[in-house]
């Protein structure tokens, strides 16, 4: 970082963020929540959406409304370089696999620092490559766990003092949770999932555990929420398994909180993560989760205090916790406070 050296910090500290993605998950959401607090007076931020229109993006940005940012499609590097040159960043903060690409550009437009977002586990072969690409041009990474930063340093060989892990925080959260019966037996118990459909969020063992459950909950449902990446072909198969009676899907919401606060548990069955943000703000207001043990999900729930770990891809495991908390309303409750005060104390933006 030795090049960060002869900025001016006297001034915000300008940033350029770049995200390749067409919707809004996780990482948008964090950086977001970051954009609105510090722009401008810790940061100057701008923004390129090198994935073409995204439109909660993009809507999120204008309601900022002082935001500068230019959406390019994916293979247009020529006007991300112009809108670099024209917002002169002191530093340009890159997601996805292009991020190599992004930082050769922003070299090239005289961006003095590029640091590289590291938010998963790398399971792909073709993510483990990318960072043996991209290790030799980008001057730091940002990780948003141990788990990730781990696997940066062992297995993609980049040196500890490049490697800087910084937690997602929340805004302070005001709890809205709705008082409820404690006896779910009195009414339909209502399960939540924030993730995006596609495959490495394990959504169909979460509908599977749902459909065992049934013949002691008849009404169980999972409400989902999050774009459908799969152009219908999830729910497809879904009905196919007999599985479409253990869903209501509602695709992207922007205020996910009015959804969480009227939940019983929250369940992210997901095959790798990184910190998840949907985890994060659930256990902000006190809602009991359950999710596997995969990326830094482990460094933010600790089995049997802030929530329930299982294995990933394990129906079964995941059964018999959502059975857990289905029959106990003290556990529930239990989890849910000490999650809640965890988050308060840890994931804040102020801490």
């Amino acid at each position: 970082m030795e090049s960060i050296m002869n900025i001016n910090l006297s001034q915000p500290l300008r940033v350029c963020f770049v995200f390749v993605s067409t919707g809004i998950g996780g990482a948008e959401r964090s950086m977001l929540r970051l954009i609105q607090a510090a722009h401008p007076q810790l940061l100057e931020c701008s923004v390129i959406l090198n994935g073409g229109s995204n439109y909660p993006v993009q809507s999120a940005l204008d309601e900022i409304g002082t935001v500068p940012y230019c959406v390019t499609s994916p293979r247009d590097f020529a006007g991300g370089w112009r809108f670099i040159r024209q917002e002169k960043p002191h530093l340009l903060y890159a997601f996805g696999l292009k991020r190599i690409i992004w930082a050769l550009v922003a070299r090239w437009a005289g961006v003095p620092v590029t640091v590289g977002a590291e938010r998963g586990t790398m399971a792909r072969q073709i993510d483990i490559l990318m960072r043996h690409l991209d290790k030799h041009v980008l001057h730091a990474y940002f990780c948003n766990s141990h788990k990730a930063a781990s696997i940066l340093q062992n297995k993609v060989g980049v040196s500890p003092d490049r490697l800087f892990v910084i937690y997602n925080g929340l805004e302070e959260i005001v709890s809205t949770q709705i008082a409820k019966d404690t006896s779910i037996e009195t009414r339909n118990p209502n399960l939540v999932c924030v993730a995006n459909i596609q495959p490495y969020k394990g959504h169909i063992y979460l509908l599977k555990a749902v459909k065992q459950l049934q013949s002691d909950f008849p009404k169980l449902r999972v409400t989902l929420l999050g774009h459908d990446t799969t152009n219908g072909h999830f729910f497809e198969e879904m009905k196919a398994q007999s599985l479409d009676d253990t869903y209501v899907w509602l695709g992207f919401v922007p205020d996910v909180y009015s959804y969480l606060s009227r939940a019983d548990i929250f369940v992210l069955p997901s095959l790798t993560e990184g910190m998840p943000t949907a985890a994060l703000e659930a256990m902000a207001i006190g809602l009991p989760v359950v999710a596997t043990d995969v990326g830094g999900t482990t460094e933010l729930i600790r089995d049997g205090d802030t929530g329930l770990i299982v294995s990933p891809g394990d129906t079964q495991a995941l059964a018999v916790a959502l059975r857990r908390l289905l029959q106990s309303s003290t556990l529930r409750k239990q989890l849910g406070q000490n999650a809640k005060n965890y988050i308060q104390h840890n994931h804040t933006l102020a801490s």
